[in-house]
């Protein structure tokens, strides 16, 4: 994917999984994100929440070499693909 909208729709794809994941009893799904600096290396998704709720607003995951990732973009990103999904946001 490119283009401007890459992110957003990356984020639906996402979000597409999660819809899917939450139909499966049982299932332990552990949502992650790719660092910018190394796609191999993930977040978890809460921990990204906890820091924007405590103000922390770059954060250096582990086994992350450098790049920190601007946490309120994160998850702005994947607010604004849900909004869409829903039609509230275009």
């Amino acid at each position: 994917m490119t283009g401007k909208e890459r992110k957003v729709f990356l984020a639906l794809i996402w979000l597409t999984f999660r819809e899917i994941n939450t139909g499966f009893e049982g299932l332990k799904v552990s949502e992650r994100i790719p660092m910018p600096d190394d796609p191999s290396v993930t977040v978890d998704y809460e921990t990204l929440l906890n820091n924007l709720e405590q103000s922390i607003e770059r954060f250096i995951s582990e086994g992350s070499k450098k790049a920190l990732m601007c946490v309120r973009c994160s998850v702005q990103c994947i607010q604004k693909a849900q909004a869409r999904e829903r039609g509230c946001w275009r």
